[in-house]
C-alpha cells in the first residue's frame, strides 16, 4: 500500500521538481541560446548586407531559411550535455509548450517570406514569450528577466513600421538610402542578442564558476 502524502510534503516534492528543473536547464540551455542566438544573428545580418547591396527589397529573403538549418546542424554538433536525472512532468510540459510555439513559428515565416511583410515583431514576440513563460513555470529569473524584455522589444517593429508608413516617403527613396528600410534586420539581430546570447553567456558563466567551486 503506497504511502500518502501530507500536504506540506506534497508542497515540498514540488518545490524540488521545480527546482530541479531550473538548475538543469539552467546548466544545460547556454549552448542552444547561444547557437540559435548567434545563428539567428548572423543570418540577419547577412539578410541585411545583401538587402542593401542589391538595391532590392525582398532580396536574399529565402536565406533566412538558413537559420533552422544551421541551427539544427549545430545543435547535433554541439548537444547538451546527457543528463541522467529522469524527465519530469514540469520538463514534458516546457518541452510542449515550445513544440506549440515553433509551429506557430513556422507558418509565419513562410507567410512573411511569400507575402514580403514584415514578420520581425511577431517571431521576436513568440520567442520571447516561450523564454518568459518557462522562465515563470521553473521560476528562473535569467529566463523571466530577458524573455519579458524581449517581448518589450517586440514592439520596436511595430513603432518603426509606424514611422516608416507615415513619416517616410519610400517612393522618393534613392539607392543610398535603401538602409533605411532594412533597419528591421539590424534590429532583429539586435534583439536577439539582447534575449539569447546575453543569457546565454550568463548561464555558461554561472555553470562554470558552479564547477570551479565544486
Amino acid at each position: 500500500m503506497e504511502k500518502q502524502l501530507s500536504s506540506q510534503q506534497s508542497l515540498d516534492l514540488i518545490a524540488r521538481t521545480i527546482s530541479d528543473t531550473r538548475t538543469r536547464l539552467e546548466r544545460n540551455s547556454g549552448r542552444p541560446f547561444l547557437i540559435w542566438g548567434y545563428t539567428v544573428v548572423a543570418i540577419s545580418l547577412l539578410n541585411y548586407c545583401l538587402t542593401v547591396s542589391s538595391g532590392l527589397l525582398g532580396y536574399g529573403s529565402w536565406t533566412w531559411f538558413l537559420i533552422p538549418v544551421i541551427g539544427f546542424i549545430l545543435t547535433r554538433i554541439f548537444p547538451m550535455r546527457k543528463c541522467n536525472e529522469p524527465r519530469t512532468e514540469i520538463d514534458r510540459i516546457i518541452s510542449k509548450i515550445w513544440l506549440v510555439l515553433a509551429l506557430g513559428i513556422a507558418p509565419a515565416f513562410v507567410i512573411a517570406i511569400f507575402s514580403r511583410s514584415d514578420i520581425y515583431g511577431i517571431i521576436t514576440l513568440l520567442m520571447a514569450s516561450g523564454i518568459a513563460i518557462t522562465g515563470v513555470i521553473v521560476r528562473s529569473r535569467i529566463y523571466t528577466l530577458f524573455g519579458f524584455i524581449g517581448m518589450g522589444l517586440s514592439t520596436l517593429f511595430s513603432i518603426f513600421g509606424w514611422w516608416l508608413k507615415n513619416f517616410v516617403d519610400l517612393e522618393a527613396l534613392v539607392d543610398a538610402d535603401r538602409w533605411i528600410v532594412c533597419i528591421p534586420m539590424l534590429a532583429y539581430a539586435l534583439v536577439f542578442i539582447v534575449m539569447m546570447v546575453i543569457p546565454g553567456h550568463i548561464m555558461n558563466y554561472k555553470n562554470r564558476k558552479q564547477c570551479s567551486q565544486s
